[in-house]
């Protein structure tokens, strides 16, 4: 029987684990997105944007997905704060 330090060890050096934690970066990135779209206090909508460059930084490292069409949508939200008051 397997001990679990083995167990964590053998998940965090497999395939499928990368992919989990993709998978659950590229998630946050999608509610991310979203809640821009909805966003009016603009210091949540300051934070959620940092936060969301922040995922497609990791994401443009962990994975090899193009996420150019992402930059300009995050582009086009912190157009928003120089157009605010």
């Amino acid at each position: 029987m397997n001990n679990p330090e083995q167990l964590l060890k053998d998940l965090l050096n497999s395939d499928s684990f990368d992919e989990l934690v993709s998978y659950r970066l590229k998630m946050s990135l999608e509610t991310c997105l979203e809640s821009l779209q909805k966003k009016d206090a603009m210091s949540d909508y300051v934070d959620t944007l940092l936060y969301a460059r922040s995922l497609v930084t990791v994401l443009e490292w962990f994975t090899i997905d193009d996420y150019k069409d992402t930059l300009v949508r995050l582009d086009l939200y912190s157009l928003k704060l120089d157009e605010a008051p």
